[in-house]
């Protein structure tokens, strides 16, 4: 094994150092001050490749009532629903859903509400949408924010899922506890305040079904089990619909903002 050997200054004392030339550090020193060992750098690994999880949910509809043709003039049932550039989230518009005290009934109830086709709802999905409210003037039972309705009258045409804030309170009923006391407590409604509602459903008449609803992130109220009472997927509507025993003297009136309305899918 070949040497080399050369002459280092280190302090006062040059040294005289000796490498065999298949070493990779310094085996001798000779002089009175000795050097540090050769350290090759460390070995490191490259940083593991990371694939993101999935996202949950993928958006199949959204509407930011920002023009006129974002409501649904189809099903008759806008009643006054406007939309409005006064008062959005985060958006050019809204649909600002109103119902006036001595208003004529629209299929029986004081409505002003949009309604989406059931192949949007979905087996499995979320909702999402921001709501305000401006002002009740004559608060009583019913004035839902949104509902879910079975088609072929199931139900006997009432709604499977809604919530109801007519009371100035979140109320959610469902069908499956027979619309009595279906909420998990009552929260009441700040007025002129943005809230963001989220409802997360399954629907199927087995037992593997499921409804959620969040408030501003929250869990509201939830529900496991089945949550169809036919083949049915429910079509969903937002916006207002009081009602009362007489529909044509009931003082319902409402006024309310809904924005950035959004359907999504479970992955």
């Amino acid at each position: 094994m070949s040497k080399i050997t050369f002459t280092v200054p280190a302090s006062k004392t040059p040294q005289t150092v000796s490498f065999d030339l298949q070493d990779t550090v310094v085996p001798t020193i000779s002089g009175t001050t000795p050097l540090d060992p050769v350290v090759p750098p460390p070995v490191v690994d490259p940083p593991p490749v990371v694939t993101p999880p999935a996202t949950p949910y993928s958006i199949v509809y959204s509407n930011g009532y920002d023009k006129d043709s974002d409501l649904d003039h189809a099903h008759l049932q806008l009643g006054k629903g406007v939309v409005s550039t006064t008062v959005t989230k985060n958006s050019a518009g809204s649909f600002k859903s109103i119902v006036n005290v001595g208003d004529q009934p629209i299929s029986s109830g004081f409505r002003s509400e949009n309604q989406y086709d059931s192949s949007l709802t979905l087996p499995e999905g979320a909702v999402d949408f921001d709501i305000n409210f401006e002002k009740w003037e004559s608060p009583g039972w019913g004035g839902c924010c949104i509902q879910w309705h079975p088609g072929n009258n199931d139900n006997g045409g009432s709604a499977l899922l809604f919530m109801e804030v007519a009371q100035k309170n979140w109320n959610v009923y469902f069908w499956g506890k027979g619309y009595q006391d279906s909420y998990s407590k009552v929260t009441p409604i700040n007025p002129n305040q943005w809230y963001h509602l989220r409802f997360e459903t399954k629907w199927t008449r087995d037992n593997t079904g499921y409804i959620r609803v969040f408030i501003d992130g929250n869990l509201y109220w939830s529900y496991t089990g089945q949550t169809l009472i036919s083949s049915d997927i429910p079509y969903v509507k937002d916006g207002q619909n009081n009602w009362a025993n007489n529909a044509k003297t009931a003082p319902h009136g409402m006024t309310l903002y809904i924005d950035n309305f959004v359907i999504s899918k479970k992955n």
